[in-house]
């Protein structure tokens, strides 16, 4: 399975999704279902979920083409139950693609997890990346279709606002953040409650999608 990220960033999420010792993850903004995949490969009880009906429709195939243990659902994020659960929640290369971002991860907290793992990439080094390309220089080498450019301290400062940081590993022009849910978040649930609930909200239709594909990455 060819990854859409760099080894760098491979290795250290490895090592953040080790350090959780979780038995079930929800990741939220799944896209085709890469990372996905990958934690259910190491014995994780996992749903992926994504607001992209086609984007799920892909990550199933490629699923049942490979024999991973991995569900599946196309929902937004406003629809997800508040009552989800799992031990961990994984969100990469989503929230800076979000208008409201820090609505986005107060509303991550508010779910019955143990820990978060959160990953975005160096806003700083994509904007120098956009400068030395000659592209975006009107607005500093800001894309207007991605509203943030965090850098790992802005970005682990954000989190830390609504969450507990235990690890933070900058690798390979990301930042990645392990962190504990709000103790308020820490109520007794049942293993896989998770996947029958998001089973039972509403799929939505293809919608267009502000985040490249991860391919490009």
């Amino acid at each position: 399975d060819p990854s859409p990220f760099p080894d760098g960033f491979m290795f250290a999420f490895d090592q953040l999704i080790a350090r959780s010792a979780a038995q079930s993850a929800v990741e939220v903004g799944c896209a085709e279902g890469f990372l996905t995949r990958r934690v259910a490969g190491c014995g994780c009880d996992v749903t992926g979920v994504d607001k992209s009906a086609a984007a799920i429709h892909t990550a199933r195939e490629i699923a049942e083409r490979k024999g991973a243990a991995v569900r599946y659902a196309a929902v937004e994020l406003s629809a997800l139950p508040r009552t989800l659960s799992a031990d961990l929640l994984v969100c990469v290369d989503l929230l800076q693609h979000l208008d409201d971002a820090e609505a986005a991860l107060k509303r991550f907290a508010g779910f019955r997890c143990r820990f978060a793992l959160l990953a975005v990439p160096d806003g700083r080094r994509q904007r120098l990346h956009h400068l030395v390309r000659g592209q975006h220089l009107a607005t500093n080498g800001r894309a207007p279709e991605q509203p943030h450019y965090w850098s790992p301290r802005a970005f682990t400062d954000l989190v830390a606002q609504h969450f507990a940081p235990v690890s933070v590993r900058r690798a390979s022009g990301w930042t990645l953040v392990l962190a504990r849910f709000p103790r308020r978040s820490l109520l007794p649930r049942a293993r896989g409650s998770s996947v029958v609930e998001l089973q039972n909200v509403n799929a939505t239709e293809d919608s267009h999608d502000r985040r490249p594909s991860r391919a490009r990455h």
